[in-house]
């Protein structure tokens, strides 16, 4: 299986060569593009790896495929039942009123057409080790802005005249054709305007610093964007507005998970509820989405128990790319503490790397306290085995191997391109977030037959 172009590290040592320039200085000038605007703007890797076209293709179709089983579960597992698939997650009684409320066939077709897998690059194949369903998806905004500066790098254009061309689907063209096909359609010449909304006022107050690119890309896309706080939308009869301003489109900058911790209340869901109904708005990534956005799914997809629902091929692609993942339960809690150092242990419902613990880096003592107060907690928490054998690509010129996550943007079921977060390597199993250190790109593909030296 070919994985990483190798030919981009000995383009980048001849390039320095040639033109005398320091790698570190360069890699400071372009990670200076985006901290203009921000300081907090995470690291961009600089140079980008170069993968094989073909890898690339074969993560993003695999990926698409584990994504439709998965918005076929509730069908397929629990013959249409909704609630029993929430039985299964030992789902809160507010996600089960707030499914309630938005599991309608529309409302559960709708929920997946925004996802985007977390994926551990190994020597041997992959690994998704998550399944993100939300339209709230780091990297949408970044990836753009990224290419873009990429563009206009020397290092780009010298690659460019050895015959290496790279580059990617313009992912927020095509997130706003995603949107659109998911919304009324306003009248000729009237821009739609969406809400972009958080509900952690802090969040609202000073959003992440790719927000801004995700917001300059549904700005290009011919809408018109509002931001703030979804507690602060107003329902006025035919009229759903916030602070004066018709809203046409809802579209959350925040994952369920965070209803909770925010006392969001369940009536503001009622509203919406209503008024798309009555057709005054459009909410794109409905609470639906809860459904398909939780870890325990990643049981129904890797335990064999579940898998004469599957076709021979379908099992076949399950069994490569999933890790085994099983609910935590209170009689799991010994096995879970007998198998440390293979296991990892994940909230259900979080993102971000939030509260991630993994076997090998922690003590026996600290692995057995975490372990026995998360299986106390009805389903809260997922135990998935640890990937080994991680793929490493070869280090730049004055950086360290990497390990890698690629992130292909699942838009309408299709890839939209590539988020990539890298971290320097080491042994076991890594979180590669920015929360901790990772490093943000776009995973650039060249294809076997571009370029010679």
């Amino acid at each position: 299986m070919n994985i990483f172009d190798r030919r981009v590290n000995r383009h980048w040592h001849k390039y320095l060569s040639c033109s005398g320039e320091d790698a570190g200085l360069l890699r400071e000038t372009f990670q200076e593009r985006f901290t203009r605007s921000d300081p907090r703007y995470p690291e961009v890797i600089y140079p980008p790896p170069l993968f094989d076209a073909s890898f690339l293709a074969t993560i993003s179709d695999s990926a698409a495929q584990v994504l439709a089983i998965l918005a076929s579960l509730p069908e397929r597992m629990f013959g249409g039942n909704v609630s029993k698939m929430l039985d299964f997650q030992c789902a809160t009684e507010t996600s089960r009123c707030l499914i309630g409320l938005y599991s309608n066939s529309k409302d559960l077709d709708f929920a997946t057409r925004f996802a985007r897998p977390d994926i551990l690059v190994c020597s041997t194949g992959i690994k998704i080790v998550e399944m993100n369903v939300s339209t709230a998806l780091g990297g949408l905004g970044l990836c753009d802005r990224v290419m873009k500066e990429w563009k206009t790098s020397r290092f780009h254009d010298w690659l460019l005249q050895a015959g290496v061309i790279t580059g990617g689907p313009p992912m927020m063209a095509r997130w706003g054709a995603v949107l659109r096909a998911c919304v009324n359609q306003p009248a000729a010449g009237k821009a739609l305007r969406v809400l972009v909304a958080f509900v952690n006022p802090s969040e609202a107050r000073s959003p992440s610093p790719t927000f801004w690119d995700f917001a300059a890309g549904v700005n290009a896309q011919g809408f018109q964007v509002v931001t703030g706080l979804l507690q602060d939308l107003s329902f006025n009869g035919n009229d759903v507005s916030f602070e004066g301003q018709s809203i046409d489109v809802v579209y959350p900058m925040f994952t369920y998970a965070e209803l909770a911790k925010n006392k969001v209340p369940n009536k503001l869901f009622e509203q919406l509820r209503a008024a798309v109904d009555a057709g005054r708005i459009d909410f794109v990534g409905t609470p639906a989405t809860i459904l398909f956005d939780n870890k325990c799914n990643l049981e129904l997809l890797s335990a064999q128990e579940y898998s004469h629902h599957y076709s021979a091929e379908e099992w076949d692609l399950l069994q490569r790319v999933i890790p085994r993942t099983i609910r935590l339960k209170e009689d799991l809690i010994q096995y879970a503490i007998a198998n440390q150092r293979g296991l990892v242990l994940k909230p259900a419902s979080s993102f971000g790397g939030d509260q991630i613990t993994i076997g090998s880096e922690v003590s026996a003592e600290k692995w057995q306290k975490t372990v026995e107060q998360a299986g106390k907690t009805s389903c809260s928490y997922v135990i998935q085995e640890a990937v080994s054998d991680l793929f490493r690509y070869p280090a730049a010129v004055g950086m360290l191997e990497s390990t890698v996550c690629v992130s292909p943007m699942l838009l309408k079921g299709k890839s939209a391109g590539i988020l990539l977060r890298e971290i320097d390597f080491k042994s076991g199993t890594p979180v590669i977030s920015y929360r901790f250190g990772a490093r943000g790109g776009v995973g650039f593909g060249v294809d076997a037959c571009e370029a010679t030296l």
